[in-house]
């Protein structure tokens, strides 16, 4: 199977769904992540595949805060 991981930047959205990402890739499954342009080096070091995709946490905050 085939599986995409999504989440929002920041190690608090990160760091809790990689044991679930990692027992999907241990039970052989392809898995790739998608997540804000600041955090592939933070997905990276897991030795996901990753991508960065949608707004970047300057402009979500940016954005929020108007």
């Amino acid at each position: 199977m085939r599986v995409l991981v999504v989440t929002t930047a920041g190690t608090g959205h990160i760091l809790p769904t990689l044991p679930v990402a990692d027992a999907l890739r241990r039970a052989g499954h392809d898995v790739v992540w998608a997540t804000a342009e600041e955090s592939p080096p933070v997905v990276g070091r897991h030795g996901f595949p990753v991508r960065a995709v949608g707004m970047g946490l300057s402009e979500r905050q940016a954005r929020f805060a108007a």
